[in-house]
């Protein structure tokens, strides 16, 4: 069993509001990092994928209304496949 230090409530208070702070400073932290995130452009997609949808297929275009620009997902894309199902997740989410 892990040794843990003993101490007075007066200590644990002083611990517990120095460790309250660097969470705030990391919460704002991860606030600007999502802005900034949120910021980066857009990258075309070029390549034509097409999805099977309840009214037949339909290119990427089509299912964003002829928009062909998103986050730039190519970060996590390792295949088609794998874009595939990145983009299938993205439009069931975007459609409501």
């Amino acid at each position: 069993m892990p040794k843990h230090k003993v101490g007075t409530r007066e200590e644990w208070s002083a611990a517990r509001k120095e460790l309250l702070e660097r969470e705030r400073e990391l919460g704002g932290r991860d606030e600007e990092l999502a802005k900034q995130r949120k910021e980066l452009p857009w990258v075309a997609v070029e390549k034509e994928y097409t999805f099977d949808t309840e009214q037949g297929k339909k290119t990427l275009a089509e299912l964003f209304d002829g928009a062909v620009a998103a986050p730039h997902l190519s970060l996590d894309i390792r295949s088609d496949l794998t874009a595939r199902r990145t983009l299938s997740i993205l439009t069931t989410h975007s459609a409501g």
